[in-house]
């Protein structure tokens, strides 16, 4: 029986849609932001899941509301997460 164990970071990803890069000191607005939950190590997760392959991914994350919704997010992709900790007073990375 083979155990395949992915670690490493658990994030959410925050995407700003703009035209064009600012330039030093400008402001460039926004027409959209999105939301997406990234990490390497979950994103690697997820990638070995949909090849169909089961494994456990082991990482922390904290213990908000983003922890809560990125450990969903790897239940809903049918990841085991036993080894994932919540860190108290912590909050989850976001990139």
């Amino acid at each position: 029986m083979k155990i395949i164990l992915t670690f490493g970071s658990i994030h959410i990803d925050l995407v700003y849609s703009v035209k064009e890069l600012p330039l030093k000191g400008q402001t460039v607005v926004s027409k959209k932001f999105e939301t997406f939950f990234g990490g390497k190590g979950a994103n690697q997760a997820v990638a070995i899941r949909r090849m169909g392959t089961d494994l456990t991914m082991i990482g922390k994350v904290g213990d908000d509301a983003n922890g809560d919704k990125t450990i969903e997010n790897l239940i809903t992709n049918q990841i085991n997460v036993d080894l994932i900790s919540k860190v108290k007073g912590v909050a989850t990375g976001v990139g």
